[in-house]
């Protein structure tokens, strides 16, 4: 009896590998740095989102930097048109006629070293 015993557990360990073994090849492989599916945002309203990113001030001119692009006092981006340009803020009338007001935050601004003459 104890001499059958080794082959009964070896045949069992045959029998469960191959058992399993197709449910192991039937699954697929995934790749685990693969990025998720893409879904396509829409968007909630269509009113368009504009970001101040920096103002220039020179004696003669003022600058704005709005979504990557520079703009001066009467410039208009998108259907807005930029009315004034302060420091710290940009004053624009949206397409729709009302007025908004930009800021750019003191934690970007910063200020230029006069050179001395």
């Amino acid at each position: 009896m104890r001499s059958c015993v080794p082959s009964l557990l070896t045949g069992f360990a045959f029998w469960a590998l191959t058992a399993w073994a197709p449910s192991a090849q039937a699954q697929a492989l995934i790749d685990p740095t693969r990025p998720p599916d893409f879904l396509a945002v829409t968007p909630l309203h269509t009113q368009r989102t504009f970001h101040l990113t920096a103002i220039l001030i020179a004696r003669d001119r003022r600058l704005a930097v709005i979504n990557g692009v520079t703009l001066a006092v009467g410039a208009s981006l998108a259907g807005a048109t930029v009315l004034g340009i302060s420091p710290d803020s940009v004053r624009l009338r949206l397409p729709s006629g009302r007025l908004d007001r930009l800021t750019l935050y003191p934690t970007h601004m910063r200020t230029a070293l006069r050179s001395p003459r």
